[in-house]
């Protein structure tokens, strides 16, 4: 990513800043050195006041290299990691990096910093970064032992450059994430529990959380939204980001909607963006989901970046009362060691089994696996994997497998086998078409014939489909109408006509190939060209999976004609704000929580505290309660009188200590 030229020859520089070394202290007792930036060579740089402060801005020089700064440091710092922390102004848009001496060489570059990506929000912000065996010995240009590089054409503007000995707090919050230990955190308070130990009756959908951002903590750039940059997407729906929070939207650079303003995405690296996402299958009334587990991406070391989603999938199951289990993709990859490898990991470090949101059915965990073609791998290889599940003791699972639709006509040897040997089958029907509709004429015979294996046959629905962007096709080309949800409420029919017990959507996030349900916007940028719902609410699919899952668990019957979703547009569901989780607060209490909006209007707010609800017409109270715990919930009510999804509940407790009473 970052030049590592050194210009060694240059041996002028035009001026120094800082002469004399200055320390600063955190909080919490790590002594900080702040470092002197060096002008000069291919690092020059003016000052600039921004707001009131001084702000050291790269002007650069001639030639091809990129804008760097450099610093030089009077501490003492020799074969060592340190902990580099950058106070800027976010302006432009781009990678701030780090080059420094290290043991090895006189360029490393620092591959774990976070808060790096200039978003250019304009606002005051620091980046962290680990310099791992520092060795400064004044070897770069300008005797400087690091300097500061970016990947775009935009100017740095550096408030501030500190070294520290230990690891700063800022570098704890970020690199310390637990995504592994056992979850113990808040646990769902709600009427409608998932029940967790039965895939009877179940709607579930797959989960890909594979979208990452520019400058969201997973420091992977933008990661399935495009090849490369923006010129190039994959994506064919755009998402509907109204709302999400500003902390959770990534600004795309250069691209706006109609009225002017930036479009942003989100990232499934944002743990809030995927509890949200569970709040809506909640407030929608959709069991769980099925969390895309990509064997091309695991290795034998277990990196600690792939657990990630998992761990937020575990957080977020428990805060809304959905239920969810991994399944492994084995697109492009079917390496049994690393999948055998990856479950043990999951079971016996995760404990991810013991999980009491993780779904179980005839007492053993589900597990999915997805790539079952007889063109893909020999079918003696499709046993070698149900091994890794089917055989007894601690790792044992109720396989769900997923793979080729037409597996019944199937020849190859031993595959019939193979496909009989799953304890329940998803056959892949995403661009399997009959005229305008999903392919769905030989789901009751492939019931039958499960059924007579003892395997639990799940139909596979999707809203319909398209790849235009992912495969460079003119618009239209690929595209399969969703028909304003005829295409997916035809599919539910049939599923619900041949008795399907459980069924599978694909996909809840899958906007690459145009099969999402969630919230995707008619509203798109005017830069690229992308499908949108046919002037539908956003949350229509939502709706009507919501309702399919009622028809297929026996809570409603089926009607005579598919039901009018737009018409019962959910309102958002709003934030608390105040008080959190945990808090232990005085009389009078503030209550207050975030604004929402809905094309209808928003006439109110429904306030539940400890089971009592009241309606408010404004976004705060203030309340006098009894001492001790209590709970609150609040859910907003839109011009169509209709109620959206409760918040999640907040446990607080009344004191009448006095913290102004006490005396040292």
């Amino acid at each position: 990513m970052f030049s590592h030229k050194t210009f060694n020859q240059v041996k002028f520089f035009f001026f120094i800043f800082f002469l004399t070394i200055a320390t600063v202290q955190c909080t919490y007792g790590n002594t900080g050195y702040l470092l002197q930036p060096v002008s000069g060579a291919d690092g020059v740089f003016g000052t600039v006041n921004i707001d009131g402060i001084t702000v050291y801005r790269t002007t650069g020089s001639r030639g091809t290299y990129q804008y760097y700064m450099y610093f030089r440091c009077e501490q003492d710092v020799r074969r060592r990691t340190v902990y580099l922390e950058v106070t800027y102004k976010d302006i432009g848009y781009g990678n701030i990096g780090v080059q420094f001496n290290s043991t090895s060489e006189d360029y490393k570059l620092s591959t774990r910093g976070y808060e790096n990506f200039v978003l250019d929000t304009g606002r005051d912000r620091t980046a962290v970064f680990e310099l791992t065996n520092a060795d400064f010995r004044n070897a770069q240009n300008l005797q400087s032992d690091l300097r500061l590089c970016c990947d775009g054409s935009f100017a740095m503007n550096i408030i501030s450059a500190t070294i520290y000995l230990e690891p700063t707090q800022l570098f704890n919050e970020k690199n310390n994430e637990d995504w592994i230990s056992p979850y113990t955190g808040p646990e769902y308070i709600g009427d409608n529990l998932v029940d967790a130990n039965t895939l009877t009756d179940k709607v579930i959908s797959g989960y890909q959380g594979w979208f990452r951002a520019g400058g969201d903590p997973s420091g992977q750039g933008w990661v399935h939204y495009v090849h490369g940059d923006f010129s190039d997407l994959t994506v064919e729906m755009w998402p509907d980001m109204s709302e999400y929070s500003d902390a959770e939207k990534y600004p795309v650079p250069g691209w706006t909607y109609s009225n002017g303003e930036q479009a942003c995405l989100f990232s499934s690296a944002n743990k809030k963006t995927v509890i949200r996402h569970f709040q809506w299958m909640e407030s929608y009334g959709i069991d769980g989901v099925a969390v895309q587990r990509f064997v091309s991406g695991l290795n034998y070391n277990h990196p600690r970046e792939s657990f990630r989603i998992p761990g937020y999938a575990r957080e977020a199951a428990n805060r809304t009362g959905r239920t969810y289990f991994i399944m492994y993709d084995m697109s492009g990859d079917e390496n049994v060691t690393k999948i055998r490898s990856d479950w043990y990991y999951l079971v016996d470090t995760m404990k991810i089994t013991e999980d009491g949101r993780y779904l179980h059915h005839d007492g053993k965990p589900v597990v999915g696996v997805f790539g079952f073609f007889s063109d893909r791998f020999a079918a003696s290889l499709g046993n070698q994997i149900l091994d890794i599940f089917q055989n007894d003791g601690p790792y044992q699972a109720f396989v769900v497998g997923s793979g080729q639709w037409w597996w019944r006509s199937e020849t190859d040897t031993g595959w019939p086998e193979v496909f009989r040997r799953m304890d329940a089958w998803i056959p892949w029907n995403v661009g399997n078409y009959s005229g305008s509709y999903a392919s769905t004429n030989y789901w009751r015979e492939d019931k039958y014939e499960m059924d007579s294996s003892d395997v639990l046959y799940m139909p596979l629905i999707y809203p319909g489909f398209g790849w235009d962007n992912l495969q460079n096709q003119l618009p239209g080309t690929t595209t399969k109408p969703r028909l304003k949800g005829k295409f997916m409420w035809k599919q539910f029919l049939v599923a619900k006509s041949i008795g399907a017990e459980a069924v599978y959507i694909a996909m809840f996030d899958e906007i690459d190939e145009g099969t999402a349900i969630f919230k995707v916007t008619n509203d798109i940028p005017v830069n690229h060209y992308f499908l949108t719902l046919e002037g539908l609410p956003s949350d229509f699919y939502l709706l009507l999976t919501g309702f399919g899952t009622k028809m297929i668990n026996g809570q409603v019957s089926m009607p005579n004609i598919m039901p009018d979703f737009a018409a019962q547009s959910q309102p958002p569901v709003p934030d608390i704000l105040l008080p959190l989780y945990g808090d232990a607060v005085e009389n009078p209490v503030l209550i207050s929580w975030t604004q929402v909006s809905h094309a209808s209007g928003i006439t109110g707010y429904e306030l539940e505290i400890d089971g009592q609800v009241t309606v408010e017409t404004t976004t705060e109270k203030t309340i006098e309660l009894v001492e001790g715990p209590h709970t609150l919930r609040v859910r907003a009510i839109n011009g169509l009188n209709i109620k959206g999804g409760f918040s999640e509940a907040v446990i607080f407790t009344i004191s009448t200590n006095n913290l102004d009473d006490i005396r040292l």
